[in-house]
């Protein structure tokens, strides 16, 4: 692991005590609705596997497991240990049991199986690389399979966004994101069927593509 991918672990293990309502209130409210948004994108067949990468403490699980059938798993990944211990301790306390976390360093992890969609929620801007991430994400989803995006995208094209691109880059030296107007550049080449929205003035991008059948 990289002396820059060690420090961001030590900065997540370090407020993983309170990183969900930290979370809470940098997003100025907005993460259940970031949660939500990407639940409601969410479209994958009956006896599948979800693959959620940066999972932290599990925040967005109870809405992917509200958005699939019971047969389908999620499985969550993060590099920082003390997060990926809170979920499974949030995993057992609610018996969740078609739920998986694992600490795994997404660049090395090989998955089970394909999974029918990899989902990257409030993580991709922390990556040191986040289109290596992207590139990775597409290698591992098979023909049809969908990636699932929700983080903060700058953008100075829109002035109704100008004041959510500035906070975007405040909040970013306490998380250690890197905000990028071209987060999604690989994904919204590459993928087809695609949907993007917006919550929170700008604040926070939801996007979600497929990877083409041929693939």
């Amino acid at each position: 692991m990289s002396a820059e991918r060690r420090r961001t672990v030590n900065r997540y293990d370090l407020v993983a005590s309170v990183f969900e309502a930290t979370t809470y209130a940098v997003s100025l409210g907005l993460a259940p609705s970031v949660y939500r948004g990407v639940s409601d994108l969410l479209r994958v067949p009956r006896d599948s596997t979800v693959l959620e990468v940066g999972c932290g403490p599990a925040s967005l699980t109870p809405y992917l497991l509200e958005s699939t059938d019971d047969d389908t798993l999620i499985v969550g990944i993060d590099v920082a240990p003390r997060l990926v211990a809170k979920a499974q301790s949030k995993s057992h306390r609610h018996g969740w049991a078609r739920v998986q976390f694992e600490c795994a360093d997404f660049d090395a992890y090989e998955p089970a199986s394909p999974p029918a969609a990899i989902v990257f929620c409030l993580a991709l801007s922390a990556f040191p690389d986040p289109d290596r991430a992207i590139r990775r994400a597409l290698s591992l989803l098979p023909g049809g399979g969908q990636l699932i995006v929700a983080d903060s995208i700058p953008s100075w094209k829109q002035p109704c966004h100008w004041p959510a691109s500035m906070y975007m880059h405040l909040k970013a030296t306490f998380l250690g994101a890197r905000p990028s107007a071209d987060l999604l550049a690989i994904a919204q080449s590459q993928l087809v069927e695609k949907t993007e929205r917006t919550i929170g003035r700008g604040l926070y991008t939801l996007f979600a593509g497929r990877k083409t059948a041929a693939s």
